[in-house]
């Protein structure tokens, strides 16, 4: 790559910069290319420059910057893809005689859940797969693979106008760019249409997709709080809002001495109490109408997990809350 020492001028001293870019970066139909867009540095940390397809229907040419400057990338956290789990080998899995399992506990309700709970986590380590959050430095969300290949036709015949710089190739290009266009604003509106139709089954989904539109968070506004002497102040600092809500909410705790309660009168319970019965059938309905959209609780076990075995999961648990009772 051919580079140009040029001498620039930045305040009062003359500053040496190189010019990395020797080509057209911008052409359209039969008009002459023009190098409009630069790529200037003061030291030698480009190692190659590429040109790629205009993004809709710009004319000016992606550069695809290649350095030697490096940066700390976090690892990506891992999860769960409950969406993608093999749940009939899972519920295999986890089907086995329960009595036989859970003898050695002798009615330890905490041994006894130790021994389900660990069938199931082996279950899902096995049978649902594991993904990473979306991250690439192309995509903003993922792109079925037929539109990925349209894009890069659409590069393709790019470059392929770049090297002819005819009409032929020119209108080749600009058709498919439309037509890529037309089939990304599509998947859009399919995708939109998506989580709207899912708003009252999976309201998380939509109110993220809400939330990454929005361009500004809402913050406090200025708080009207009256001080010792009586008198009106308005707190418009961080500082000022945070101490006045604090104080607000510590009036209504009690402020408690160390002396002792005095002694609660004795009272004697007549009535016995009838012992609880718990049936199979009823474990397996309130199972049935788990909402698979929540989060995992402490147990660290998702909700789509149990829904999704709740038929082979239902008489291990009926047991634990027998016992318990």
């Amino acid at each position: 790559m051919v580079k140009f020492r040029y001498r620039a001028t930045c305040g009062n001293d003359a500053v040496g910069l190189d010019k990395h870019v020797d080509f057209p970066t911008r052409a359209r139909g039969s008009d002459t290319p023009h190098t409009l867009d630069l790529v200037l540095t003061n030291s030698n940390c480009v190692n190659n420059i590429d040109t790629l397809a205009p993004l809709g229907k710009s004319d000016h040419a992606i550069l695809l910057i290649e350095t030697t400057l490096t940066s700390m990338e976090s690892a990506a956290d891992q999860k769960y893809n409950y969406n993608k789990g093999d749940y009939v080998k899972l519920r295999s899995h986890v089907d086995c005689d329960w009595d036989k399992e859970f003898i050695s506990t002798d009615g330890d309700v905490e041994a006894m859940w130790n021994i389900l709970k660990n069938k199931i986590d082996d279950g899902v380590k096995c049978y649902v797969p594991l993904t990473s959050s979306f991250q690439s430095n192309k995509w903003k969300r993922p792109l079925k693979e037929e539109i990925r290949n349209q894009i890069k036709l659409k590069k393709n015949l790019w470059r392929s106008y770049t090297r002819n710089k005819d009409s032929s190739s020119w209108f080749k290009y600009v058709t498919q760019r439309n037509k890529v266009k037309k089939i990304i604003r599509n998947d859009l509106q399919e995708e939109q249409n998506t989580i709207a139709k899912q708003y009252k089954s999976n309201p998380k989904k939509f109110w993220k997709y809400v939330n990454s539109k929005s361009k500004h968070t809402e913050k406090i506004g200025d708080l009207k709080v009256t001080d010792e002497q009586g008198n009106t102040v308005i707190c418009s600092s961080a500082q000022t809002k945070a101490d006045s809500l604090c104080n607000f909410f510590g009036t209504v705790f009690c402020n408690e001495t160390d002396d002792d309660f005095e002694p609660l009168p004795e009272k004697t319970v007549f009535r016995e109490s009838t012992p609880i019965s718990v049936l199979e059938q009823d474990v397996l309905e309130r199972l049935n109408k788990l909402n698979i959209s929540k989060s995992e609780g402490p147990d660290l076990m998702h909700p789509r997990i149990i829904y999704e075995i709740r038929n082979v999961i239902a008489y291990p648990l009926t047991i634990l809350f027998t016992a318990r009772c």
